[in-house]
């Protein structure tokens, strides 16, 4: 029978395949993964927290520590999962590449650009892959819409409506108000926990040029926005792209809308179908994959960059865009004005 196994500062190294930084829903989510697709690996997680041990980790995991620095990669193709809180990522990534590791790193990469260039540099000097989760980038319907898009099958894009509705009570249980979610100082609010809708939108058009965001607090307490609209310029497409993001909605609905000269097109990312503009009419029926299988393909797309010596498809340099919008998002709603990205 297996032991529980108690966090510690170990004084020998941990040697290990994967080392899990955090121990969230997406923490165990990737080490359930690994433990399916690549076995009798050896994880290592990370938890600094005093939070109350989740049974399925310890269960799932060969070690918890409490110390990031005595984890050390068995192979030069291990693998540093960074889940902690946003506001650490950055710093967590400079310790795990110190330490020789490849970076899986979860969005959003940073909550700001300071010490960026530095791992990035870093990264490249002791020859690390990089890869930032966002997992959608290897969704199936969403290759396919960059495909349409590309192709101008459908005729020519006059709008397109990004929208994303969740509670992120039911992502933290009982304890959401004292969640990273929660805590602007961890790095939560709806702009970074729901930051894969800009991040697809930057993956299917490339950056736009400019920002305005609005949000409506619901009292003056409150320290992290938790419903924000953007509207989004694109001079050279000639379009405006409107997001909204809402992580305190009834209903769970996630969809992107492009209104074409000839058809609507419409991505349904809870169902994950892609429809005509009846809502009805699928574009493509063959099998697709669905939301766990994007981690799992993005865990094996950066083994494969690793083998292959190759950059990921979302490394460290190019999903700087992301980034940049994230923070003009953040400018906007600061300064109440339209911002240059």
């Amino acid at each position: 029978m297996k032991t529980m196994k108690k966090s510690k500062t170990y004084k020998t190294e941990l040697i290990s395949d994967y080392a899990v930084i955090g121990t969230g829903n997406i923490a165990l989510r990737h080490i359930n993964n690994i433990k399916k697709n690549k076995k009798n690996s050896i994880i290592t997680v990370c938890k600094r927290s005093n939070s109350k041990f989740n049974q399925k980790l310890i269960k799932a995991s060969n070690n918890f520590t409490n110390n990031i620095n005595m984890i050390k990669p068995k192979t030069s193709k291990s693998i540093a999962i960074i889940s902690s809180p946003a506001s650490y990522h950055i710093d967590d990534s400079i310790v795990m590449a110190k330490n020789g590791f490849h970076l899986l790193i979860e969005k959003p990469m940073a909550t700001d650009k300071n010490k960026t260039k530095n791992l990035i540099s870093l990264c490249k000097k002791n020859k690390l892959k990089t890869l930032i989760g966002y997992n959608l980038r290897f969704l199936d319907n969403i290759i396919r819409l960059k495909k349409i898009i590309k192709d101008k099958k459908y005729g020519k894009i006059h709008h397109v409506h990004i929208y994303v509705g969740s509670n992120y009570k039911t992502w933290r249980d009982n304890n959401y108000l004292h969640s990273v979610s929660h805590s602007k100082k961890l790095g939560g609010g709806v702009v970074n926990e729901l930051s894969h809708e800009i991040d697809y939108m930057i993956y299917l058009f490339n950056q736009p040029d400019k920002v305005m965001a609005f949000t409506h607090k619901e009292d003056k307490n409150n320290a992290v926005e938790k419903k924000v609209i953007c509207l989004f310029e694109y001079k050279k497409l000639n379009f405006h792209i409107t997001m909204h993001l809402n992580m305190i909605s009834d209903k769970n609905n996630r969809y992107c809308l492009i209104e074409t000269d000839k058809f609507s097109i419409k991505l349904d990312l809870v169902k994950n179908k892609l429809l005509l503009s009846d809502n009805k009419s699928s574009i493509k029926k063959n099998k697709i994959n669905d939301m766990n299988q994007t981690y799992v393909d993005e865990l094996n797309h950066l083994h494969k960059c690793i083998n292959s010596n190759k950059e990921t498809k979302c490394n460290l340099v190019n999903g700087i865009p992301t980034l940049n919008t994230i923070l003009a998002i953040k400018k906007s709603l600061k300064n109440k004005m339209k911002v240059k990205i």
